[in-house]
């Protein structure tokens, strides 16, 4: 598996397959459109960033795009948010998953974010991962239909 750092349009241009697998699993009803200019705007700053993970003939079986920004409590630091991470199936039991999830952050920090905020699926694996792993208070983010 090879994993590269890219823009956030690179990753959203060479994984649109799996943008639209990610979508039908666990996007909100209605169509995909992504805001392609917000996308833009937020690479022309620089410290927001894509992940891909490549299997061994190149093809993207993962991806995640990380936004960082200042928080709005503490303007002086930069947080880091996950905007979305997905993984294929097939590829989900050979550890993509974790290594974007650590790459993620690893790539975070190097960007002088000081937190990392994941917004997951409430019981599943990477809500029970974090449950283990944070150190500072445990927070859930519900998102609700308007």
């Amino acid at each position: 598996m090879r994993y590269e750092t890219t823009t956030l349009l690179q990753a959203l241009n060479d994984c649109t397959a799996l943008i639209d697998e990610n979508h039908a699993e666990t996007g909100m009803p209605g169509e995909l459109r992504p805001a392609w200019r917000m996308y833009r705007d937020l690479d022309a700053i620089g410290l927001s960033f894509g992940l891909i993970a490549r299997d061994a003939d190149g093809l993207p079986v993962g991806y995640a795009l990380v936004i960082i920004s200042p928080h709005p409590h503490a303007v002086d630091r930069l947080f880091a948010t996950n905007d979305t991470i997905y993984v294929t199936p097939s590829a989900r039991a050979l550890g993509v998953g974790g290594q974007l999830f650590v790459r993620a952050e690893r790539e975070a920090r190097s960007r002088r974010a000081v937190a990392f905020q994941w917004a997951v699926p409430a019981g599943s694996p990477l809500d029970r991962a974090l449950a283990r792993r944070c150190s500072v208070s445990r927070q859930i983010t519900y998102q609700r239909e308007l």
